[in-house]
């Protein structure tokens, strides 16, 4: 995965970052703390167990440094002589990370199954000081699960909730916010 940085207004990237054994990178959150811009995204990942791709195992964060290439197996990397810390948050698995800078919260979403066998997603908040001061011990502060087919919007090829774990998402405040869609393979939509 390569993190281009481009300053608002720009028509060319300032910087890129390499970001090697990220997994199904779909969903990153980007914020700042403390000035400096940090990276949420997959980390230690690993192929399953039919080797046919590589998935997240944690939520890894950390900071953006431009040229810089890092390797999420690792606890840290080095760019320019300057060694800099890879934190992971490390509850449940295949983990997909979304921040809420401005009401400080941390999300990550999941998906299982429920008694009946129906795909669920799993949305996990916690407050994103707790998580960066205490990572894995922070405290939950709220679990939402939703179900596949549920939550229509009674709008037409609307089936209700559809999306797999990985597609983009994000929170903000009391929402959680789905990238769902018509999928296309060809130039006829699907609406299923």
């Amino acid at each position: 995965l390569v993190i281009t940085r481009v300053k608002s207004g720009a028509t060319s990237a300032t910087s890129t970052m390499k970001v090697c054994y990220g997994g199904h990178g779909t969903n990153m959150a980007v914020c700042r703390i403390d000035g400096k811009v940090y990276i949420f995204c997959g980390g230690k990942a690993e192929l399953k167990d039919d080797g046919s791709e590589t998935v997240s195992k944690y939520t890894a964060f950390f900071r953006y440094v431009g040229g810089a290439t890092v390797n999420l197996t690792k606890d840290s990397f080095t760019y320019d002589g300057t060694t800099y810390p890879i934190t992971y948050f490390k509850k449940g698995h295949n983990q997909y990370p979304s921040i809420d800078e401005g009401n400080r919260l941390f999300a990550y979403r999941t998906t299982g199954t429920n008694d009946a066998g129906t795909t669920i997603s799993n949305f996990f908040v916690y407050d994103l000081d707790d998580v960066l001061t205490n990572g894995t011990n922070a405290t939950l502060l709220k679990k939402v699960v939703v179900t596949k087919g549920e939550e229509s919007t009674g709008n037409y090829g609307d089936n209700g909730y559809q999306t797999w774990d990985h597609q983009g998402w994000t929170i903000n405040g009391d929402f959680i916010y789905i990238g769902e869609g018509v999928g296309t393979w060809t130039s006829t939509a699907y609406n299923g």
